[in-house]
């Protein structure tokens, strides 16, 4: 499409033309394929289904339920674990959740050929990008929690009466919740950051600093997903991207951004320091721990303060 539009600008309607038939012949043969495929297991697929529907609960075979050995080796608590195992099973079952993870892929492919051909020659305009480079990794990562992380707590749907009625604690709940998602969408943020910093040509400090940012950005948009997701449950939804719509997902979103928009305003100061002492020299400075100080409690208070509200408001209401 690029190439044919370039052409096309340019007055080269032959070349433009060429790209035309290429991007209609792969549609063509594409959809044959996929016409193909779904006539193939489309109706076994649907007869399996009524199959399993209709059959009698006692003659359904039974799963194994043993936790597999990865998962027992983890320090949760027993119920922590099946609570993993849970939305793990419901995770890989929903085409809808998983088959987002193509996007996910495009995204971040999307967002490394951007930093690939910016036209950054020089090498302090290449650090100041690599400065604002965490908060866009930041806004990647929002988005991405408004999307699984935010829903996590109304995806239990009118069962939440049976965890609520169940031993397990809301501390442990809302932890369980957490410590699944915050592993991937850090490895998410750390591998967009290194090789971001990397393409970009950044020096050791940048460096350290970005990765060490981008962790206690997604402790800080993680905590407040899965905090905010529970202040503003919908348990009684339709579709599942009526969660991610809501008024609830907006106002994390916008918390999330402004959260995001204050960690950048705090690190500007000590990466101006780091530049003008590399730049134009100077002694070592101690007014950036301040900064990185404030950037730690900053994260820490905005993942810990919506779950621990909504723990004492889960404690008290009436499923």
């Amino acid at each position: 499409m690029t190439i044919g539009v370039s052409s096309w600008s340019s007055h080269q309607t032959d070349a433009a033309l060429w790209q035309l038939s290429y991007l209609y012949g792969a549609a063509v043969v594409l959809g044959g394929v996929f016409l193909w495929v779904s006539r193939k297991i489309y109706f076994s697929s649907w007869r399996a289904y009524q199959e399993v529907k209709s059959a009698p609960r006692d003659k359904v075979q039974k799963g194994n339920t043993e936790k597999p050995a990865w998962l027992r080796m983890l320090p949760f608590s027993s119920g922590q674990k099946g609570l993993f195992q849970k939305d793990l099973i419901v995770f890989s079952r929903d085409p809808s959740y998983w088959s987002q993870l193509f996007i996910l892929a495009a995204l971040v492919a999307v967002y490394i050929f951007n930093i690939v051909n910016l036209p950054l020659d020089n090498i302090v305009l290449k650090n100041v990008v690599s400065v604002l480079n965490v908060g866009l990794i930041g806004f990647v990562l929002s988005a991405l929690a408004s999307r699984f992380v935010f829903s996590t707590t109304s995806l239990e749907g009118n069962k939440m009466w049976a965890i609520y009625t169940s031993p397990l604690k809301m501390e442990n709940f809302l932890l369980g919740k957490f410590l699944m998602y915050f592993p991937p969408l850090l490895l998410i943020g750390e591998f967009l950051v290194i090789v971001s910093n990397i393409l970009l040509q950044v020096d050791a400090y940048v460096m350290q600093v970005s990765i060490i940012g981008t962790v206690f950005i997604t402790i800080g948009v993680v905590g407040m997903a899965v905090g905010m997701g529970a202040m503003y449950p919908k348990f009684d939804f339709e579709n599942i991207s009526e969660i991610s719509t809501g008024t609830g997902s907006i106002l994390f979103i916008i918390s999330s951004l402004i959260y995001i928009g204050v960690v950048l305003v705090l690190g500007a100061r000590p990466m101006y320091i780091h530049f003008k002492e590399r730049f134009v020299g100077g002694a070592a400075d101690l007014e950036p721990v301040g900064f990185y100080a404030l950037i730690i409690a900053l994260s820490l208070y905005v993942a810990i303060e919506p779950m621990r509200r909504k723990i004492r408001a889960l404690k008290t209401r009436d499923f």
